[in-house]
């Protein structure tokens, strides 16, 4: 699911692990931020430090920190500097880790203070009650000298339009039922049947425009909604196959394929395997789900590249599209192998990539070590990679096994299915699931 201020939350009804994975890449992403403030943090100024103040992520572009919200945290490592009446800087200083800063000032002096080196994405955000500009005459002692800064790629008005992706059974060419729908955040409802189909809704793809899709991207500049073709069982792709990139122009409702991975570089994305089956059976498309096709997608901040996870060659693909979007020759798209963990046993067969997110100019991809070959549920581990566009360097964030307690997977009376993971098996395969107690 997605929406104008690009909060990705997957598909209506499908789930997978790379998904788990995506969640905690957007939460490990805030590195340069401190989270969890549970009151305004006030620079103190000693009898030496006479310029001082707050440097805070203003997330709703107000100019006003609020104080009831955990999500306006200070925001570490921008320069404050302290210049004289003839240009010459007199003090200098990296702000906390909880946004504060002081510095030495004489008392009584009159200094222009300019704030540099904002994080990532961030600029200074609107002018207010709580919030200076990055360049500011005061006069010590002074220690209210706060700055919002803000990434406009993360803001949104209080009920944004949503999308998210549908599947139809079967094959979808010349199909029209909706596959791609819209609705406002405040649609719906907490009970059957709002919860799976609200009231107030959109179709904005068809399956036989768009097919099977599973990552959406949003370029607020144009309007266009951007959705990647996935392999799924028992549901086919779309006229564009496996390697499509469609866009749905919300301005003027218009579908069209975007581009095609499997034409800019011949196979890259893998066959259709579904051929002519009896899509109730669809032994072919079995094995092939999260190893063929594409998996997720997310726009830069500045939303002129579209980042791809390929999920047939398990490549990163950095495609610049522009704004308005134009798709680019091949040539001008960077394809980067994503990392095979080194504690994954066989990686070249149980490496599989999936979930892809982008924060203060880095780009987060999610991996998981599938234990296909060794059927063994102590091989099952999930990986976050950082990618830096600047360096095309990949780094390992978080590594973790996949052995946690994920409640039931079926409730039957009192009883539980256990909802553990289990390794991949290339084949459909029966797995026992005894109930224990209740939970």
């Amino acid at each position: 699911m997605t929406h104008l201020c690009q909060l990705y939350l997957g598909p209506k009804w499908f789930r997978t692990l790379p998904v788990i994975i995506l969640a905690i890449v957007m939460v490990s992403s805030l590195n340069t931020i401190a989270l969890g403030i549970a009151a305004r943090q006030i620079a103190v100024c000693g009898p030496a430090d006479n310029v001082g103040g707050t440097v805070y992520q203003d997330i709703n572009a107000n100019g006003v920190r609020d104080l009831a919200n955990p999500n306006e945290p200070g925001v570490a490592g921008v320069i404050a500097t302290a210049y004289n009446a003839t240009g010459v800087a007199i003090a200098s200083t990296l702000t906390a880790a909880d946004g504060t800063y002081v510095l030495n000032v004489p008392d009584t002096t009159n200094v222009r203070v300019e704030f540099t080196s904002l994080p990532g994405s961030f600029l200074s955000g609107p002018f207010g009650s709580d919030s200076t500009t990055t360049v500011t005459f005061v006069q010590s002692p002074n220690c209210t000298i706060d700055l919002g800064i803000n990434t406009p790629g993360a803001h949104c008005q209080d009920n944004p339009d949503l999308a998210t992706n549908c599947y139809v059974f079967g094959n979808q060419i010349g199909v029209t039922m909706p596959v791609i729908v819209g609705f406002p955040y405040s649609a719906g409802g907490t009970s059957l049947p709002a919860i799976d189909q609200p009231p107030t809704h959109t179709v904005l793809a068809t399956a036989g425009q768009v097919g099977t899709t599973w990552g959406l991207a949003y370029q607020r500049a144009s309007e266009s909604l951007f959705a990647a073709a996935f392999m799924k069982r028992h549901t086919g792709f779309g006229p564009g196959g496996p390697g499509a990139i469609y866009r749905i122009d919300r301005s003027s409702g218009t579908v069209s394929l975007f581009l095609d991975l499997n034409t800019l570089f011949p196979g890259s994305a893998g066959a259709d395997p579904h051929g002519v089956p009896n899509y109730g059976v669809d032994q072919n498309a079995w094995d092939p789900v999260g190893k063929l096709s594409l998996g997720d997608i997310d726009l830069s901040e500045d939303e002129r590249t579209l980042w791809v996870v390929n999920l047939f060659d398990r490549q990163l693909y950095e495609i610049p599209i522009g704004t308005p979007p134009v798709a680019p020759p091949a040539g001008n798209i960077n394809r980067i192998p994503i990392p095979m963990p080194l504690d994954c046993p066989d990686a070249i067969t149980n490496t599989r990539p999936f979930g892809v997110g982008v924060k203060n100019s880095l780009v987060y991809v999610g991996v998981v070590c599938t234990a296909e070959t060794t059927g063994n549920r102590a091989d099952l581990r999930g990986y976050v990679y950082s990618f830096d566009p600047v360096t095309d360097t990949f780094m390992q964030m978080l590594n973790f096994p996949l052995d946690y307690p994920r409640g039931c997977a079926v409730r039957f009376g009192a009883s539980c299915a256990d909802a553990e993971w289990n390794p991949w098996a290339t084949t459909f395969t029966l797995i026992a699931t005894p109930f224990s107690g209740s939970r």
